[in-house]
């Protein structure tokens, strides 16, 4: 199963009409929801996905 590795949080910026986020301190935090980091341990992965990362 996977599981989560980080939450980390988000500042909101907007410039010349594009939006964009960044990992920042969460005392800068602001865009009201985080970045989360999940993983998947290989075992897995190659459960889900046989062919893929073949190796010899």
């Amino acid at each position: 199963m996977h599981r989560q590795a980080e939450n980390l949080p988000l500042r909101r910026t907007e410039e010349e009409g594009v939006v964009k986020y960044s990992i920042v301190d969460p005392s800068e935090a602001n865009a009201g929801f985080d970045y989360l980091r999940m993983e998947l341990p290989i075992e897995r992965f190659r459960q889900a996905h046989p062919s893929a990362l073949l190796t010899a």
